[in-house]
């Protein structure tokens, strides 16, 4: 559902059953189905919804394969986009009404019947517009993720584009190691060492960092997350050459061992290495952040808040607790604040900053878990099988989470205490009517 920021009484919705698009002018007393203006909705409902922040009549839908559809006036009028390419992702610039950039899987990603087909070349590209989705110029290939720049602040242009692209441009993408990439800026810039030209839009590529998998940008920061490069390979040394005069020529007796082989498990690789930059110059220049352990891929990092201090979350990729760390000013030194912080099914931390409470925080620590209390009887505790009885599974087990409170942005937490009691007083009024 999407409110229009400038409009109280428009407001979208999108239908879960089949993608149709609903529309209210009436602060979603009442609702009217847009389908009739959306030319081919009958065939591919609306899948996603972006909204200009430049322009708040203006909004992009997405539908499933070339189906796409903007309007420029609230919804008043649509126009249909079929385009020769699915969309993967659509970002408004968020001061440019007209400009668009998007990610569109290559045309030879689906065959003729248009099912999927994620062999060959294919690969994600990367498109700009700047008449709002009517003609596209195709600026970079493989591409992960990409995103507009600050949007002039800072002095950055607003057409500058950050991104992350595959290190390999070849073969199907899909195939590939999603963090064997590089992170790159885009941008007008041709005087920096370096610098390529791009495919497209006249654009340059600056590569900020080799082997840069994955980043976030904020109006203070550009955070990046890299695998740590490879150290390079040493030369092997020859073996020296042994003349044959050197052998000894008298007679020798071979004794042949007989031995069995044993095979093993292969062992797991090691961990690789990862690690965190900060930069506060728009990644012009980027520095290592330092941590109290090692970094390494398949943890996962999520700035949860940037208001007071730094403040990262990490956890193991498909974990749901994780470690709660806080940062000095610069984002470069970050110290452990508390272990067993929750994670939400949503991705969302149980982590809170009060506005206007400088330096605090609140967040939910996993202390144990306890087993979930049932009444069962004595029979229900086994299970009778063929092959006679067996012992039921143990109870699920329920986390035990306990909130906590800091004032001294992470330094120290203690338990939230629960407010006094409110004493009540209850008045019961007798009234009794005439008879």
């Amino acid at each position: 559902m999407y409110a229009s920021r400038d409009d109280d009484n428009l407001m979208y919705a999108i239908g879960a059953y089949n993608g149709e698009l609903f529309r209210s002018d009436d602060g979603g007393r009442s609702w009217l189905s847009q389908s009739s203006k959306l030319e081919g909705s009958n065939r591919q409902g609306v899948a996603l919804m972006y909204s200009s922040m430049a322009s708040p009549q203006r909004q992009f839908f997405v539908g499933d394969y070339n189906y796409n559809w903007l309007t420029t006036d609230g919804g008043e009028t649509y126009q249909f986009l079929n385009l020769s390419m699915s969309l993967e992702s659509v970002e408004l610039h968020p001061t440019e009404p007209d400009w668009l950039l998007m990610t569109a899987l290559d045309p030879s990603c689906r065959t003729l019947d248009g099912r999927d087909a994620v062999t060959g070349a294919c690969n994600m590209r990367l498109l700009i517009s700047k008449d709002f989705g009517r003609r596209f110029t195709l600026v970079a290939r493989y591409v992960i993720r990409a995103t507009w720049g600050n949007a002039g602040k800072r002095g950055v242009p607003a057409d500058t584009i950050y991104l992350t692209s595959h290190r390999s441009q070849t073969g199907s993408q899909f195939a590939m190691d999603p963090t064997d990439a590089k992170f790159l800026r885009l941008d007008r810039d041709d005087a920096v060492d370096g610098a390529v030209l791009a495919i497209g839009g006249g654009y340059y590529e600056h590569v900020l960092l080799d082997y840069g998998f994955s980043y976030v940008i904020s109006e203070q920061f550009v955070f990046a997350v890299s695998k740590r490069p490879p150290p390079p390979t040493a030369t092997p040394t020859a073996s020296p050459t042994v003349a044959a005069d050197e052998f000894d020529n008298a007679t020798t007796t071979t004794t042949v061992a007989t031995t069995t082989t044993t095979t093993l498990p292969p062992s797991p690789p090691p961990p690789i290495p990862m690690v965190l930059w900060s930069s506060t110059d728009d990644a012009v220049t980027l520095h290592e952040a330092e941590f109290p352990e090692p970094l390494f891929v398949g943890s996962q990092i999520t700035i949860v808040d940037r208001t007071d201090a730094i403040v990262i979350a990490l956890w193991p990729g498909d974990g749901a607790i994780g470690n709660l760390y806080i940062s000095d000013a610069d984002g470069l030194v970050y110290t452990l604040s508390m272990t067993g912080i929750r994670r939400r099914s949503s991705h969302r931390w149980d982590f809170y900053n009060p506005r206007g409470v400088e330096g605090t925080f609140l967040a939910n620590q996993v202390v144990e878990g306890v087993p979930i209390t049932t009444t069962t009887t004595a029979a229900a505790s086994t299970t009778t099988t063929a092959a006679g009885s067996t012992p039921a599974p143990p109870p699920p087990v329920v986390p035990n989470y306990v909130t906590r409170i800091t004032s001294d942005r992470g330094a120290t937490w203690v338990p939230l205490r629960r407010p006094p009691a409110i004493a009540t007083t209850t008045t019961t009024t007798t009234s009794s009517a005439a008879v």
